[in-house]
């Protein structure tokens, strides 16, 4: 199977502003590289600034907190990941590993099934991003409000335009790029998720292999390659964990920020409200970003645990000690499922899904505390 094709369109994208990874950039690419970047933090400066103006004004803050969390952390994202250009490049010739590629036909349906899932969950998300932008882009048009995100440092005059469309760029590139950066992991994700699953029916797949006197070496053969295909996955896990291990804990850490601040803007606006409508599908979207991670996380967790079920039940009781050996090595291995972490703080499951949510909910507590003791006096 050729893994490489699936990130075709994520490439694209990430190619226009000049920020996929390659081993000799045209100058070209470079030129987009710096140019965007450099839009990029001319819009989160501005509008950080702008933050710390508003800060008396809770509200007002809050609104523009919100929308521009988002985009900073895409710009440590983008630092981040063009730091571990070199590993991820790597990532992707490893992808090209026969281990990982050579699949017999009757299980390719385990990859193919995982990446369907990934496909449908990624067209899913897009359209959340496609829409929030799109919300925040016409914000204007249904509110007092000139700009897409609040800008009141100066009077803009004849620079109203040149701002309007600055805002609408940097936006539309912070939500293409970490979309796509986004799609990667849970591609990657996906692919280790099916390789899994492929390797767990090649163990259980034992006993179609003949076992008796004189085709032994077939067995040692076949659950020496299962050995093999084991440690493939154990080193793309790792490269994966090496590119995006910070990169998961940007995200983390925006995900509690944002959801709390949505949460407690959807308790102050007016329900019939477009902002209403606009904070929801932000909140849909930044849900959907977050469970991305940590649900394929997990599965990787579970899979990977039942490994040793599998070793269980092949046909290891009529099989030599030479493969017997082998079956306990793979065994060994699994008592430590594989796993993703965010920074190496947090192990990508479940778990942490919910340790997120209660985080953004006990700041959102507070700050609804803070807010009717501001507006009581």
């Amino acid at each position: 199977m050729d893994f490489i094709q699936l990130f075709a369109p994520f490439k694209l994208i990430l190619n226009i502003s000049g920020f996929w990874p390659q081993k000799n950039p045209k100058p070209i690419v470079e030129v987009r590289k710096v140019f965007t970047l450099l839009v990029n933090l001319f819009f989160c400066l501005s509008l950080s600034i702008q933050c710390l103006f508003l800060r008396s004004q809770i509200e007002e803050f809050l609104d523009v907190l919100t929308v521009i969390t988002p985009p900073v952390a895409y710009l440590f994202k983008q630092i981040v990941f063009f730091g571990h250009s070199g590993a991820f490049l790597t990532l992707m010739d490893f992808l090209k590993d026969d281990d990982l590629v050579s699949i017999p036909l009757q299980l390719r349906k385990q990859i193919s099934d995982s990446l369907q899932v990934a496909k449908i969950i990624g067209v899913g998300y897009q359209a959340c991003c496609t829409m929030t932008i799109l919300f925040i882009v016409i914000w204007p048009m249904f509110t007092e409000h000139q700009l897409p995100v609040q800008f009141t440092l100066f009077d803009l005059g004849d620079f109203y335009a040149f701002m309007y469309l600055l805002q609408i760029f940097a936006l539309a590139n912070a939500a293409a790029n970490s979309s796509s950066l986004d799609l990667i992991a849970l591609t990657l994700m996906c692919i280790v998720k099916g390789q899994i699953c492929v390797l767990n029916d090649k163990i259980r797949s034992l006993g179609e292999i003949n076992a008796s006197k004189g085709h032994g070496a077939q067995r040692v053969k076949y659950v020496s390659g299962c050995v093999l295909h084991h440690t493939k996955i154990i080193e793309l896990v790792a490269l994966i964990e090496n590119v995006y291990s910070q990169i998961v804990l940007i995200e983390y850490l925006t995900s509690m920020v944002v959801i709390c601040n949505i949460g407690f803007q959807l308790v102050i606006v007016e329900l019939a409200s477009f902002a209403f409508l606009l904070m929801l599908t932000f909140l849909v979207t930044m849900l959907c970003q977050l469970g991305m991670y940590c649900w394929f996380g997990n599965e990787i967790m579970l899979h990977s645990a039942a490994i040793r079920d599998a070793c269980y039940e092949s046909d290891w009781i009529h099989s030599c000690p030479q493969v017997r050996k082998m079956l306990l090595m793979i065994m060994e291995r699994s008592k430590r499922p594989l796993y993703l972490t965010a920074g190496k703080f947090s192990i990508l499951s479940l778990n942490s899904f919910t340790s997120v949510i209660h985080s953004a909910y006990s700041f959102f507590a507070l700050m609804q505390r803070m807010y009717g003791k501001s507006t009581t006096f």
